[in-house]
C-alpha cells in the first residue's frame, strides 16, 4: 500500500495502521507501505521515527521510485527498508540503452550490498525481463504481466498468472547463444570492444558489463558467454578501436 507525504507526517499513522492490522486480521509481516523518495525529503528526522515505529509493529517498508531522488544512497542508509523499487524510468531504457543498463545494474548491486531486495518498476517487454534476471533482479512488475484491473478481477489474474508464469529464476537454464551470432575470430570485433570500453569508462563494472553482453547474445571470440575474467582481458589489450581508451 502507497503511503502519502501527508500520511507519513500525521501523528497518528502508526496508530491507524496498527488498528488495521488488529481490525483486518491481516499479518503484519503481509503488509507493505511503500513510500517515495519525495515523501520522505524534508522533515527526514521525522519521517525516520515515524518508519522505524511502522517496522517495529511487523510489517515491511518499500522505498518507490529508487534512483530518481538526489541522495538515494543517504536515504538506503538512513532509513529502515526491506526493498527498493528501481524507477521505471530507468527499466525503460534496458536492452536500448547502455547507460540506463549500467544504472539499473548498479541499483541492483547496491541493493544487494546493504541487504534489501529489489523489485523493478514498469516492466513491459521480454527483453527487460530477461536482462533484469541476468542482472540479478528477481522482482518486477508492469504491463507485461498485467495492466491495473478492478479488485474482483484480481483472483482471476492471480489464478492465470499461478499457472503460466510462475517460475523461479534460479530454476532457468542459461539460454545458448544463437549459432548465427557466435564470433568466429580470435578477438572481439571493434563494435563490441567499443562497447566494453564504452561501459567500463562509465564505471560499471566487470561483472554488469558480463552481464549486459551476455543479455544481449554478444559471445565471446569462441562463441561462449562473457565473464569477468574475458571482459578484464578486453579491457587489458591496448587494441582498442580509433578514439576509444581504456
Amino acid at each position: 500500500m502507497n503511503l502519502s507525504s501527508r500520511q507519513l507526517a500525521d501523528p497518528g499513522i502508526v496508530t491507524v495502521v496498527e488498528q488495521a492490522l488488529a481490525e483486518s486480521g491481516l499479518a503484519a509481516n503481509r503488509l507493505v507501505l511503500e513510500v517515495t523518495e519525495t515523501a520522505i525529503l524534508g522533515e527526514t528526522d521525522v519521517a525516520v521515527r515515524t518508519l522505524t515505529r511502522l517496522k517495529d509493529l511487523g510489517l515491511r517498508l518499500a522505498l518507490d521510485d529508487f534512483g530518481t531522488g538526489y541522495s538515494s544512497l543517504t536515504y538506503l542508509r538512513a532509513f529502515p527498508v526491506d526493498t527498493i523499487k528501481i524507477d521505471r524510468s530507468f527499466v525503460a531504457g534496458l536492452g536500448a540503452n547502455d547507460d540506463d543498463t549500467s544504472i539499473v545494474a548498479s541499483l541492483i548491486s547496491l541493493a544487494a550490498a546493504v541487504g534489501v531486495d529489489v523489485i523493478a518498476e514498469g516492466v513491459e517487454t521480454l527483453v527487460q525481463k530477461d536482462l533484469l534476471r541476468r542482472l540479478g533482479c528477481p522482482l518486477g512488475q508492469g504491463f507485461l504481466w498485467s495492466p491495473a484491473v478492478p479488485m474482483a478481477d484480481v483472483p482471476a489474474l492471480l489464478d492465470q498468472l499461478t499457472r503460466t508464469s510462475v517460475v523461479h529464476p534460479s530454476s532457468i537454464g542459461r539460454p545458448a547463444l544463437p549459432q548465427a551470432q557466435r564470433y568466429p575470430w580470435t578477438q572481439p570485433r571493434a563494435e563490441v570492444r567499443a562497447r566494453i570500453a564504452k561501459l567500463h569508462k562509465s564505471g560499471a563494472s566487470l561483472d554488469t558489463i558480463a552481464a549486459i553482453l551476455n543479455a544481449d547474445h554478444v559471445g565471446t571470440p569462441s562463441g561462449k558467454r562473457w565473464h569477468r575474467k574475458s571482459v578484464a582481458r578486453v579491457i587489458a589489450n591496448t587494441a582498442y578501436p580509433e578514439g576509444i581508451a581504456p
